[in-house]
């Protein structure tokens, strides 16, 4: 079945050069090197000459408990462990899927991130067409996104975020295809489809589906009635997502927390955090929302920041560059505020409200670079509406017609 798997790998390869191909010839050239430098660095990386970031206990975990699976749990008892060790453990359950499809090799995994991150790529050259911008910033925007170190990271090593990236990408290629001419990307089916495996593997990823629908379907004019419609279904589902599935993202927002519990989130004691705060208590849902979910939300969106704090080789030249392009972007835009058009404020809005599941979740701030890797597309395609402002300063990106 090995043989199958890569016949199926060819020929969705050959699908993508061809897009590619339509796309000009530097989308070609730019997805042409990115391919054959992940597929170096994959090859490095499996002969141990090279090492690479997030490489190394989850990775290994998930070799462990997908092998088990794989080889002491038939396919129809798989689904009995579905909830083994909250979200974590489906990702090895799927992987073992794989294995009992095709063959108990953890390259299979390797080589399908290896397809998503051409496919991100090919989202982004499709996503930026609906934008008014001059070559060199496509040129720009795409060897990002092709080029990223963490990207390229997450293209080979094991690990589900490159599957988050991609489905980003593809969520937001759907809301400027719906701004722009009504219609869908892609078909509806495989949206939902996308969205399930989407929720299965991470249940935080539920608030961002949500909102993401919301926002590609809604009119710009909102009458009231469809706010609170909106609300309902969506606490509806959130609701029935953290409880059924063992979630307790929102458990921060309502619980009485403990003075130990209060630190531990605010503190970020690990060794190279930006933080170092005193122990603060108070048992109130005011102070949860008002005070501590905002240093939640400064820790994620501006770190890992350059400063002498802890141990700066801990972090590495991976993961600095995250850091430093999302703390430009949300500088940007906080001094822009009074200037943001309405596509902008929708993107970002979906980014606030779509994270915060791993804000709260995000206890170092190696977990929040990783989680924060989740919703690049939308970061690169926010940047790109600042230049394309610059292009047009007198007119507003809005692709509705209401």
């Amino acid at each position: 079945m090995i043989v199958l798997y890569f016949l199926l790998f060819i020929w969705i390869l050959v699908n993508q050069f061809k897009q590619a191909k339509k796309f000009g010839n530097y989308v070609f050239y730019v997805f042409s090197l990115s391919l054959l430098l992940r597929l170096l660095i994959l090859f490095l990386y499996e002969n141990g000459l090279i090492g690479l970031v997030d490489a190394g206990s989850d990775t290994e975990s998930f070799k462990r408990q997908a092998l088990y699976f794989f080889n002491q749990v038939d396919i129809k008892s798989l689904f009995k462990f579905w909830d083994l060790q909250g979200r974590e453990g489906t990702f090895p359950i799927l992987i073992a899927l794989f294995y009992k499809v095709f063959s108990p090799e953890y390259l299979i995994i390797s080589f399908s991130n290896v397809l998503l991150h051409n496919a991100v790529i090919l989202n982004q050259a499709k996503a930026q067409n609906y934008l008014m911008l001059q070559r060199k910033q496509k040129l720009l925007f795409l060897m990002v996104i092709a080029f990223f170190p963490m990207l390229l990271s997450y293209s080979v090593i094991l690990l589900r975020e490159m599957f988050f990236v991609f489905y980003v990408s593809l969520i937001l290629l759907n809301i400027l295809s719906f701004y722009k001419k009504r219609s869908l990307e892609t078909h509806f089916l495989p949206l939902i489809i996308y969205s399930a495996i989407a929720v299965i593997l991470h249940p935080g990823m539920i608030i961002f589906i949500v909102f993401s629908f919301m926002i590609m379907f809604y009119k710009r004019t909102l009458k009231w009635q469809n706010v609170v419609v909106g609300v309902f279904i969506y606490f509806s589902i959130t609701t029935a997502i953290t409880a059924g599935y063992g979630g307790g993202y929102l458990d921060f927002l309502l619980r009485e927390p403990s003075a130990d519990a209060v630190f531990e989130r605010i503190a970020r004691s690990r060794e190279g955090s930006i933080f170092r705060y005193e122990k603060l208590y108070q048992q109130s849902l005011v102070y949860n929302v008002f005070v501590a979910l905002p240093i939640d939300y400064f820790n994620f969106f501006f770190s890992p920041l350059p400063i002498p704090t802890g141990n700066l080789l801990y972090y590495g030249i991976w993961r600095y560059p995250v850091g430093l392009l999302w703390s430009f972007t949300m500088i940007v835009f906080l001094f822009r505020i009074g200037k943001i058009n309405f596509l902008t404020g929708r993107l970002i809005f979906l980014l606030l409200i779509g994270a915060l599941p791993f804000v709260l979740g995000s206890g170092d701030v190696v977990q929040a670079v990783r989680h924060k890797m989740k919703f690049f597309p939308i970061l690169i395609i926010l940047l790109a509406l600042i230049y394309e402002r610059r292009l047009r300063p007198n007119q507003n990106t809005d692709f509705t017609s209401n």
